[in-house]
């Protein structure tokens, strides 16, 4: 098998991969945003490419994260956020390749304000105690989801704010996340397969970093930081508008 880039580079990708799922495995979120934060920073790999290997790799993380814990999903809150988000992550696939061809420098400082947008969140965590949302509130979110997650495999941010705000357990905020992400990130992968196929580039680094992430999402389930949320919250969004800022800049 031929590398498809020097050693240095492949190890810095790695390093992305293993730091993205262990904070997803732990929080529920954040690994396409750390993964394609950094690689988009350092310049590693383009932009379209780091968006397919996170909806590979997304899928591997997330569904050994989920393992033994499904007790804790609420299948009605996963449910209406699919509903929307699965349809306009085509809609996102699409405009990803609009914009890959007429308008390249958009895409940067537009990745940088969602990873911003995402970091305030965790900043300000909504005060306990509200009631739980209606479902079509989470249909909402998971429309916006859908469209960022198909752009940038980056749904993210409009799912944490709107499940870290409901009064509900971490446990299930968690686990309702990943569970929202595996599909999500499943139904990318099978629409980039179907419409235009993978390149090789994107199937090696995907098998290199299978151990990785394996490794680094059973470290997170099973060692996760000794720090209040608040302190992790807040760690994660220093990290997050800094990566930000440089990608904007860039």
């Amino acid at each position: 098998m031929t590398l498809p880039m020097d050693a240095a580079t492949l190890f810095y990708l790695m390093g992305a991969v293993a730091i993205g799922c262990y904070a997803q495995a732990v929080t529920g979120f954040a690994f396409g945003l750390i993964f394609v934060g950094v690689v988009s920073v350092a310049q590693l790999i383009d932009l379209k490419t780091a968006t397919l290997i996170v909806s590979i790799l997304a899928v591997i993380n997330t569904v050994f994260a989920l393992k033994k814990a499904e007790r804790h999903t609420d299948w009605r809150l996963v449910g209406a956020t699919l509903i929307l988000s699965i349809p306009m992550v085509w809609v996102g696939y699409w405009l990803l390749d609009f914009l890959s061809q007429d308008h390249v420098s958009t895409l940067r400082p537009l990745l940088g304000g969602v990873i911003i947008a995402s970091s305030l969140v965790l900043i300000f965590p909504p005060k306990p105690g509200k009631a739980v949302s209606s479902l079509p509130v989470f249909s909402l979110f998971g429309m916006i989801a859908g469209l960022l997650g198909g752009l940038f495999s980056t749904s993210g941010p409009p799912l944490i704010f709107q499940f870290y705000r409901q009064n509900l357990p971490i446990a299930v905020i968690r686990d309702c996340l990943l569970a929202i992400f595996a599909v999500s990130a499943a139904t990318r992968t099978g629409l980039a397969i179907a419409l235009d196929g993978l390149p090789d580039m994107v199937w090696i680094i995907s098998l290199l970093a299978f151990p990785v992430t394996m490794g680094a999402t059973w470290l997170g389930k099973h060692y996760p930081p000794k720090v209040s949320d608040t302190t992790m919250r807040r760690i994660a969004a220093g990290l997050l508008i800094l990566t930000a800022s440089n990608l904007i800049v860039t």
